[in-house]
């Protein structure tokens, strides 16, 4: 579903952000030096680019598929010493659990930076920025039609069932989850959601929502898609079919490699801006509506994974019909 919606979204970026957006640069505080555009001929070229050359190239730049590649590889190797890795996995957890505290407390001081950006941008660009962002919301709010209709058409092309239940009970649950930032903090709804609502047997409920809370990424691809094509606009950057291409493959890895932590896309941002060739000063204007935007990524990220997950129930015959059609 991620690729879907990661293509939709890329297409609405192209029909919302079609105009002359340049005006938006005076809001953003110019840096030495810009970030260099990453050319691929081929998604081949891409996937050998994710193998790092050293050790020490992935962590000084901004090659961040280098470092997940790093992350597994090393992952693996630990996993393959079993106890003799006991000391190195204490050391990595305690680094983990280090930077998580120290994040949380980063975390604090975003209402302000967001205030404080959102006033520098206006005072620069004027009331005409509302219009931009305008168009960016209702983005997202498009971005939510449009996984709750790729989840009904999946339902009925793979469930061979009707989704209009599914759908209005969906809708009824968003307003819940949108409310609710945290992935964690809404599982125990979403997990009684599906158990009663849906009839989604609780033990595969309780197995396949986590999993997709990891890997249904549906609202980061459509996010994603949309600022970076924004900023494209607003450096006057254009789409060719190789960008295009490769794009739409970087915004559905993105997706899943999202950290969960608050304000973790704007990392995930930053490496797009990379590979389109958006300054890296952009993401300042980011910071103004990540927090909002991520309240429509989790209701479209629960409508994927609940749609997944009943997709799942459905094939192993683990779903009672009368509840759902209840």
């Amino acid at each position: 579903m991620q690729v879907i919606t990661a293509l939709l979204g890329l297409g609405m970026g192209l029909l919302l952000f079609a105009g002359d957006l340049t005006y938006m640069q005076a809001g953003i505080a110019p840096a030495e030096g810009n970030a260099a555009a990453v050319h691929y001929a081929s998604i081949k070229e891409m996937a050998f680019d994710i193998v790092p050359r050293d050790l020490v190239e992935p962590f000084k730049g901004d090659k961040i598929l280098q470092v997940m590649f790093l992350a597994i590889f090393f992952g693996l190797i630990l996993n393959k010493m079993g106890d003799k890795a006991k000391g190195a996995v204490e050391c990595i957890d305690f680094v983990f659990r280090f930077v998580i505290v120290t994040l949380k407390v980063i975390v604090k001081a975003i209402p302000l930076v967001v205030f404080l950006s959102m006033a520098s941008l206006l005072a620069s660009t004027g009331l005409e920025s509302i219009v931009t962002f305008s168009g960016l919301f209702g983005g997202l709010v498009m971005g939510v039609a449009v996984v709750w209709v790729v989840g009904a058409m999946t339902i009925l092309l793979f469930g061979r069932i009707s989704p209009l239940s599914m759908t209005r009970k969906i809708m009824g649950l968003s307003p819940l989850v949108f409310t609710v930032s945290s992935s964690h903090a809404r599982l125990p709804f979403v997990l009684k959601f599906c158990a009663d609502k849906l009839g989604v047997d609780a033990k595969l409920a309780a197995f396949s929502i986590p999993v997709g809370v990891q890997l249904n990424k549906a609202g980061n691809c459509i996010f994603f898609s949309l600022v970076t094509l924004m900023l494209m606009r607003v450096y006057d950057i254009s789409m060719s079919g190789s960008l295009f291409l490769t794009l739409w493959v970087s915004v559905c890895i993105m997706a899943i490699a999202k950290p969960p932590i608050p304000c973790g896309g704007i990392i995930c941002i930053a490496y797009l801006f990379t590979v389109v060739g958006v300054p890296a000063e952009a993401i300042s204007v980011i910071l103004c509506v990540e927090p909002i935007a991520a309240m429509f990524n989790g209701v479209c990220n629960e409508s994927a994974n609940i749609a997944t997950t009943f997709i799942l129930a459905k094939k192993t015959n683990m779903l009672d019909k009368e509840k759902y059609f209840a």
